[in-house]
C-alpha cells in the first residue's frame, strides 16, 4: 500500500480498508469510498473516464452514489474515484447479512426499483453501466 498510500496521503487521505479494487478512507472526519481504476496506456479509457465522471458528477439523484473527488496516479498508472461512502452497505452486504429466510416480495421490488431509477438517470446523460453489481 505504501505508494499508493502516499498519493491518497497527498490528497488528505487516511486508509481503513482497503480490497483489491476499493479503498474506504478518511478525510475531515467524513468516510469515503475510493474505487481503483488502473490506467491502460493502451486505449482511450482515461479519457473516457475522466469524460464519464465529469458527466456523473454533475448528476444529482438520491439513487446514485455521489462521486466526489477524482485524480490519477500516473507512477501507480492508477485512478481514483471519491465517492460519498454508504454507511448502510451496499446490496451485496444486506444479502449476505440477510437470514437464511427468502427476503419478502416487496423489499425485492423495492431493489429492482431502485436500480431501474439509477439506471434511468444514467442513461439519460448517454452512460451505460458496464459492471453492474450488487455490491
Amino acid at each position: 500500500m505504501g505508494q499508493k498510500q502516499s498519493k491518497l496521503k497527498q490528497e488528505g487521505y487516511v486508509v481503513t480498508r482497503e480490497m483489491e479494487n476499493y479503498i474506504v478512507a478518511t478525510k475531515d472526519g467524513d468516510s469515503f469510498y475510493i474505487k481503483m481504476v488502473p490506467l491502460n496506456e493502451h486505449s482511450a479509457t482515461p479519457n473516457a473516464l475522466t469524460s464519464e465522471i465529469e458527466t456523473l458528477q454533475n448528476l444529482d439523484n438520491p439513487h446514485l452514489v455521489k462521486i466526489k473527488n477524482y485524480f490519477k496516479d500516473e507512477s501507480q498508472k492508477m485512478s481514483y474515484v471519491v465517492m460519498e461512502n454508504c454507511h448502510g452497505g451496499n446490496l451485496a452486504d444486506k444479502i449476505r447479512e440477510m437470514p437464511s429466510e427468502t427476503p419478502r416480495e416487496s423489499e425485492v421490488l423495492s431493489w429492482i426499483a431502485e436500480i431501474c431509477m439509477a439506471l434511468k438517470a444514467i442513461h439519460e446523460v448517454a452512460l451505460l453501466h458496464k459492471d453492474l453489481m450488487p455490491k
